[in-house]
């Protein structure tokens, strides 16, 4: 595996707080990010989780991780006018799903369920009430 690779794949993952098992899989799933590191689709240089592990182990070893970093963001990033900050990467899957259900005196919204108590709590709470609900 090249260097320039591996140290994209370190990279990528220091930047968005990824676990080595997620790097990998975010290898096979993202285009961006395999051009990012370099890496063709269908090429069979993608790196396992434990390549990813022991390369990330050799540089914490040799104390070479924070140099690295000030070398690529003073030296080619900030050249270009970007400044790497840390983040993470947050699935937006979109599913179907009702909005409510009703089951007797109780409202369910997704897998939460809204007792008929509290639904009469926030009913009284609009209507200029206290907040507390009769019994």
């Amino acid at each position: 595996m090249p260097l320039e690779t591996i140290l994209r794949v370190y990279f990528f993952q220091s930047w968005y707080a990824l676990s080595d098992p997620m790097v990998e899989e975010m290898l096979y799933d993202s285009e961006a990010m395999r051009r990012f590191a370099g890496i063709e689709r269908g090429d069979d240089r993608i790196p396992d989780e434990n390549t990813i592990l022991n390369f990330r182990h050799l540089l914490e070893r040799h104390g070479v991780t924070e140099a690295i970093f000030a070398d690529v963001s003073s030296a080619h990033l900030a050249d270009k006018g970007i400044t790497p900050r840390s983040g993470a990467l947050v699935d937006a899957t979109i599913i179907d799903a009702p909005s409510s259900t009703r089951k007797g005196n109780d409202w369910y919204f997704g897998m939460v369920m809204l007792p008929a108590l509290t639904r009469r709590i926030i009913r009284s709470s609009r209507h200029g009430g206290c907040g507390s609900a009769k019994r």
